[in-house]
Protein backbone atom coordinates (compact mmCIF):
# COMPACT_ATOMS: atom_id res chain seq x y z
CA UNK A 1 0.00 0.00 0.00
CA UNK A 2 1.23 3.52 -0.81
CA UNK A 3 2.24 5.34 2.36
CA UNK A 4 3.21 8.87 3.29
CA UNK A 5 5.96 8.68 5.92
CA UNK A 6 7.02 11.64 8.08
CA UNK A 7 9.86 11.39 10.60
CA UNK A 8 11.16 14.12 12.93
CA UNK A 9 14.66 13.78 14.38
CA UNK A 10 16.95 15.44 16.90
CA UNK A 11 20.49 14.72 18.07
CA UNK A 12 22.99 16.39 20.42
CA UNK A 13 26.57 15.16 20.82
CA UNK A 14 29.68 15.94 22.83
CA UNK A 15 33.16 15.13 21.55
CA UNK A 16 36.10 14.31 23.86
CA UNK A 17 39.60 13.10 23.07
CA UNK A 18 42.95 14.12 21.66
CA UNK A 19 41.68 17.38 20.20
CA UNK A 20 39.70 20.13 21.90
CA UNK A 21 36.28 19.25 23.30
CA UNK A 22 33.30 20.55 21.36
CA UNK A 23 29.65 19.88 20.61
CA UNK A 24 27.55 19.08 17.55
CA UNK A 25 23.94 18.36 16.79
CA UNK A 26 21.18 18.06 14.23
CA UNK A 27 17.42 18.52 13.99
CA UNK A 28 14.87 18.31 11.21
CA UNK A 29 12.27 16.29 9.38
CA UNK A 30 12.07 13.86 6.47
CA UNK A 31 9.04 13.06 4.30
CA UNK A 32 8.70 10.30 1.71
CA UNK A 33 5.95 8.43 -0.10
CA UNK A 34 6.23 4.86 -1.31
CA UNK A 35 4.50 4.20 -4.63
CA UNK A 36 5.15 0.60 -5.54
CA UNK A 37 8.77 0.21 -6.58
CA UNK A 38 9.47 3.99 -6.39
CA UNK A 39 9.80 6.15 -3.27
CA UNK A 40 10.54 9.89 -3.66
CA UNK A 41 11.39 11.90 -0.58
CA UNK A 42 12.61 15.19 0.86
CA UNK A 43 14.58 15.98 4.00
CA UNK A 44 15.42 19.11 5.97
CA UNK A 45 18.30 18.98 8.46
CA UNK A 46 19.89 21.80 10.44
CA UNK A 47 23.33 20.73 11.64
CA UNK A 48 25.57 22.65 14.04
CA UNK A 49 29.13 22.17 15.31
CA UNK A 50 31.94 24.27 16.82
CA UNK A 51 34.88 21.92 16.39
CA UNK A 52 36.18 18.85 14.59
CA UNK A 53 35.69 18.37 10.88
CA UNK A 54 34.39 21.52 9.18
CA UNK A 55 35.93 23.86 11.79
CA UNK A 56 39.31 25.56 12.05
CA UNK A 57 41.68 24.40 14.78
CA UNK A 58 42.03 27.93 16.23
CA UNK A 59 38.33 28.84 16.31
CA UNK A 60 35.33 28.00 18.48
CA UNK A 61 32.85 29.53 16.05
CA UNK A 62 29.50 27.74 15.85
CA UNK A 63 28.75 26.61 12.30
CA UNK A 64 25.24 25.97 11.00
CA UNK A 65 24.57 23.90 7.89
CA UNK A 66 20.99 23.84 6.62
CA UNK A 67 20.75 20.81 4.33
CA UNK A 68 17.82 20.58 1.90
CA UNK A 69 17.58 17.15 0.26
CA UNK A 70 15.58 15.64 -2.55
CA UNK A 71 15.91 11.95 -3.42
CA UNK A 72 14.31 9.08 -5.27
CA UNK A 73 14.59 5.41 -4.35
CA UNK A 74 13.76 2.48 -6.58
CA UNK A 75 13.57 -0.99 -5.11
CA UNK A 76 11.98 -4.40 -4.82
CA UNK A 77 10.84 -6.68 -2.02
CA UNK A 78 10.11 -5.86 1.61
CA UNK A 79 12.96 -5.32 4.05
CA UNK A 80 13.69 -3.96 7.50
CA UNK A 81 13.92 -0.17 7.91
CA UNK A 82 17.29 1.36 7.07
CA UNK A 83 18.25 5.03 7.12
CA UNK A 84 18.88 6.82 3.84
CA UNK A 85 21.90 9.09 4.46
CA UNK A 86 21.92 12.21 2.24
CA UNK A 87 25.28 13.49 3.54
CA UNK A 88 27.61 12.52 6.41
CA UNK A 89 26.26 10.36 9.24
CA UNK A 90 25.97 13.36 11.61
CA UNK A 91 23.63 15.13 9.20
CA UNK A 92 20.22 14.02 10.42
CA UNK A 93 17.88 12.03 8.21
CA UNK A 94 14.18 11.26 8.49
CA UNK A 95 14.28 9.15 5.32
CA UNK A 96 13.85 5.38 5.53
CA UNK A 97 14.26 2.56 3.01
CA UNK A 98 12.06 -0.52 3.53
CA UNK A 99 12.87 -2.34 0.30
CA UNK A 100 14.87 -5.56 0.30
CA UNK A 101 17.01 -4.36 -2.59
CA UNK A 102 17.20 -0.73 -3.67
CA UNK A 103 19.13 2.13 -5.22
CA UNK A 104 18.78 5.75 -4.14
CA UNK A 105 20.00 8.91 -5.85
CA UNK A 106 19.61 12.41 -4.49
CA UNK A 107 20.96 15.91 -4.18
CA UNK A 108 21.69 18.27 -1.27
CA UNK A 109 21.60 22.05 -1.22
CA UNK A 110 23.71 23.16 1.75
CA UNK A 111 23.35 26.70 3.16
CA UNK A 112 25.99 27.72 5.70
CA UNK A 113 26.25 30.74 8.00
CA UNK A 114 29.83 31.40 6.81
CA UNK A 115 28.90 31.45 3.13
CA UNK A 116 29.96 27.87 2.48
CA UNK A 117 26.93 27.22 0.30
CA UNK A 118 27.26 24.19 -1.96
CA UNK A 119 25.47 21.53 -4.00
CA UNK A 120 26.37 17.89 -3.26
CA UNK A 121 24.99 14.67 -4.77
CA UNK A 122 24.71 11.22 -3.22
CA UNK A 123 23.99 7.59 -4.06
CA UNK A 124 23.00 4.75 -1.71
CA UNK A 125 22.73 1.05 -2.57
CA UNK A 126 21.06 -1.60 -0.44
CA UNK A 127 20.94 -5.40 -0.33
CA UNK A 128 19.16 -6.97 2.62
CA UNK A 129 20.38 -5.38 5.85
CA UNK A 130 23.53 -3.97 4.22
CA UNK A 131 23.90 -0.58 2.56
CA UNK A 132 26.64 1.52 0.99
CA UNK A 133 26.32 5.29 0.61
CA UNK A 134 28.61 7.87 -0.98
CA UNK A 135 28.25 11.62 -1.39
CA UNK A 136 30.42 13.93 -3.50
CA UNK A 137 30.48 17.24 -5.33
CA UNK A 138 32.70 15.96 -8.15
CA UNK A 139 32.38 16.34 -11.91
CA UNK A 140 30.42 13.15 -12.67
CA UNK A 141 27.60 14.24 -10.36
CA UNK A 142 27.80 17.75 -11.84
CA UNK A 143 27.21 16.34 -15.33
CA UNK A 144 23.84 14.96 -14.25
CA UNK A 145 22.92 18.10 -12.32
CA UNK A 146 23.12 16.90 -8.70
CA UNK A 147 26.33 18.71 -7.60
CA UNK A 148 28.25 21.92 -8.30
CA UNK A 149 31.58 20.23 -9.12
CA UNK A 150 33.71 22.69 -7.13
CA UNK A 151 35.51 20.09 -4.95
CA UNK A 152 35.33 21.98 -1.66
CA UNK A 153 33.92 22.01 1.90
CA UNK A 154 31.78 18.85 2.39
CA UNK A 155 33.50 17.48 -0.68
CA UNK A 156 33.05 13.74 -0.30
CA UNK A 157 32.60 10.71 1.89
CA UNK A 158 30.34 7.78 2.58
CA UNK A 159 29.55 4.85 4.83
CA UNK A 160 29.03 1.11 5.01
CA UNK A 161 26.11 0.06 7.23
CA UNK A 162 25.70 -3.49 8.51
CA UNK A 163 22.32 -4.12 10.15
CA UNK A 164 18.90 -2.47 9.98
CA UNK A 165 17.51 0.16 12.34
CA UNK A 166 15.52 -2.49 14.21
CA UNK A 167 18.36 -5.03 14.38
CA UNK A 168 19.82 -5.88 17.79
CA UNK A 169 23.24 -4.92 16.47
CA UNK A 170 24.23 -2.38 13.85
CA UNK A 171 27.74 -1.38 12.73
CA UNK A 172 28.54 1.71 10.64
CA UNK A 173 31.96 2.55 9.21
CA UNK A 174 32.11 6.04 7.71
CA UNK A 175 34.65 8.35 6.07
CA UNK A 176 34.31 12.09 5.43
CA UNK A 177 36.59 14.74 3.92
CA UNK A 178 36.28 18.50 4.36
CA UNK A 179 38.49 21.00 2.53
CA UNK A 180 38.78 24.69 1.87
CA UNK A 181 37.69 26.08 -1.48
CA UNK A 182 40.36 25.43 -4.13
CA UNK A 183 41.06 26.26 -7.76
CA UNK A 184 39.50 23.02 -8.94
CA UNK A 185 39.50 24.07 -12.61
CA UNK A 186 43.10 25.30 -12.87
CA UNK A 187 44.59 24.79 -16.33
CA UNK A 188 48.08 25.04 -14.84
CA UNK A 189 47.32 22.26 -12.36
CA UNK A 190 45.95 20.09 -15.17
CA UNK A 191 49.09 20.50 -17.29
CA UNK A 192 51.38 19.89 -14.30
CA UNK A 193 49.40 16.75 -13.40
CA UNK A 194 49.71 15.41 -16.95
CA UNK A 195 53.47 15.97 -16.84
CA UNK A 196 53.72 14.30 -13.41
CA UNK A 197 51.79 11.25 -14.62
CA UNK A 198 53.99 10.87 -17.69
CA UNK A 199 57.14 10.97 -15.55
CA UNK A 200 55.67 8.62 -12.93
CA UNK A 201 54.53 6.08 -15.54
CA UNK A 202 58.06 5.82 -16.92
CA UNK A 203 59.46 4.77 -13.53
CA UNK A 204 56.49 2.80 -12.14
CA UNK A 205 57.71 -0.79 -12.52
CA UNK A 206 56.58 -4.21 -11.31
CA UNK A 207 53.45 -6.30 -11.63
CA UNK A 208 50.05 -4.83 -12.40
CA UNK A 209 49.16 -5.02 -8.70
CA UNK A 210 52.38 -3.25 -7.67
CA UNK A 211 51.91 -0.52 -10.28
CA UNK A 212 48.29 -0.01 -9.23
CA UNK A 213 49.24 0.21 -5.56
CA UNK A 214 52.00 2.71 -6.31
CA UNK A 215 49.60 4.84 -8.35
CA UNK A 216 47.01 4.84 -5.55
CA UNK A 217 49.36 5.44 -2.62
CA UNK A 218 52.65 6.95 -3.80
CA UNK A 219 51.89 9.11 -6.83
CA UNK A 220 51.54 12.90 -6.50
CA UNK A 221 49.87 14.60 -9.50
CA UNK A 222 50.35 18.12 -8.07
CA UNK A 223 49.31 20.01 -4.95
CA UNK A 224 46.50 22.53 -4.67
CA UNK A 225 47.45 25.98 -3.41
CA UNK A 226 45.49 28.20 -1.07
CA UNK A 227 43.48 30.55 -3.26
CA UNK A 228 44.01 34.32 -3.19
CA UNK A 229 42.05 37.48 -3.91
CA UNK A 230 42.99 37.41 -7.61
CA UNK A 231 41.35 34.00 -8.02
CA UNK A 232 38.31 35.08 -6.02
CA UNK A 233 37.93 38.12 -8.25
CA UNK A 234 38.22 36.09 -11.45
CA UNK A 235 36.33 32.92 -10.51
CA UNK A 236 34.20 33.52 -7.40
CA UNK A 237 32.33 36.77 -8.16
CA UNK A 238 34.93 38.83 -6.26
CA UNK A 239 33.86 37.60 -2.83
CA UNK A 240 36.26 38.55 0.00
CA UNK A 241 38.82 36.05 1.28
CA UNK A 242 37.53 34.34 4.43
CA UNK A 243 39.35 31.95 6.75
CA UNK A 244 36.10 30.01 7.27
CA UNK A 245 35.90 29.36 3.52
CA UNK A 246 39.47 29.47 2.21
CA UNK A 247 42.01 28.64 4.95
CA UNK A 248 43.86 25.36 4.39
CA UNK A 249 43.58 24.79 8.14
CA UNK A 250 40.12 23.44 7.26
CA UNK A 251 41.60 20.53 5.28
CA UNK A 252 41.08 17.27 7.17
CA UNK A 253 39.35 13.92 7.12
CA UNK A 254 37.34 11.86 9.60
CA UNK A 255 36.95 8.11 9.97
CA UNK A 256 34.09 6.94 12.21
CA UNK A 257 33.18 3.63 13.77
CA UNK A 258 29.69 3.30 15.26
CA UNK A 259 28.29 0.24 17.06
CA UNK A 260 24.67 0.11 18.22
CA UNK A 261 23.61 -2.64 20.64
CA UNK A 262 20.65 -3.30 22.98
CA UNK A 263 22.78 -1.72 25.73
CA UNK A 264 23.54 1.52 23.91
CA UNK A 265 25.68 3.11 21.22
CA UNK A 266 29.47 3.49 21.12
CA UNK A 267 31.26 5.76 18.65
CA UNK A 268 34.91 6.59 18.00
CA UNK A 269 36.20 9.08 15.41
CA UNK A 270 39.68 9.44 13.98
CA UNK A 271 40.44 12.90 12.60
CA UNK A 272 43.35 14.61 10.87
CA UNK A 273 45.43 14.69 7.71
CA UNK A 274 45.85 10.93 7.29
CA UNK A 275 42.07 10.47 7.30
CA UNK A 276 41.92 12.26 3.93
CA UNK A 277 43.30 9.10 2.31
CA UNK A 278 40.03 8.31 0.49
CA UNK A 279 40.20 11.65 -1.34
CA UNK A 280 43.93 11.24 -2.00
CA UNK A 281 43.40 7.84 -3.64
CA UNK A 282 40.57 9.17 -5.82
CA UNK A 283 42.57 12.23 -6.88
CA UNK A 284 45.59 10.11 -7.75
CA UNK A 285 43.37 7.79 -9.78
CA UNK A 286 41.80 10.61 -11.81
CA UNK A 287 45.11 12.57 -11.94
CA UNK A 288 43.84 15.58 -10.02
CA UNK A 289 45.63 17.80 -7.53
CA UNK A 290 46.04 16.61 -3.93
CA UNK A 291 44.79 18.94 -1.21
CA UNK A 292 47.43 19.18 1.55
CA UNK A 293 46.66 19.19 5.26
CA UNK A 294 48.72 19.98 8.35
CA UNK A 295 46.05 18.97 10.84
CA UNK A 296 47.46 16.47 13.37
CA UNK A 297 45.86 13.04 13.72
CA UNK A 298 43.92 12.25 16.86
CA UNK A 299 41.04 10.13 18.16
CA UNK A 300 37.90 11.20 19.96
CA UNK A 301 34.85 9.67 21.62
CA UNK A 302 31.44 10.98 20.59
CA UNK A 303 28.50 10.62 22.98
CA UNK A 304 24.96 11.99 23.17
CA UNK A 305 21.27 11.25 22.69
CA UNK A 306 19.65 10.89 19.28
CA UNK A 307 15.88 10.64 18.85
CA UNK A 308 13.50 10.13 15.94
CA UNK A 309 9.72 9.85 15.75
CA UNK A 310 7.80 8.72 12.70
CA UNK A 311 4.16 9.26 11.73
Amino acid sequence: MDELETTFFFGLNWHFGGGKSYMSGTAGVGVSKRMGFVQPGANLAVNFYNGGIGARSDSNMMHFDTVLTGKITTGAGHGNPMTVYPLHVDSGSGLEDRYQYSATMGTNLILNNSGRNQHVGFVQLRAGDFSFQTYNDFGAFKKIGISDGHDRWWTGGGNFTFGAKNSDYQVIVASDVFTADTDSESERDRLNAEKSLEEFTQTNQGSWLERTRNRALNYTPTFASEIDTDFLKASRDNIPWSAEQHSFDLNMGRTSGIVRTPNGTARVNGLGASHMISQDVIHRTINFHLIPSKRPDYWEVQVGPNFSKGF
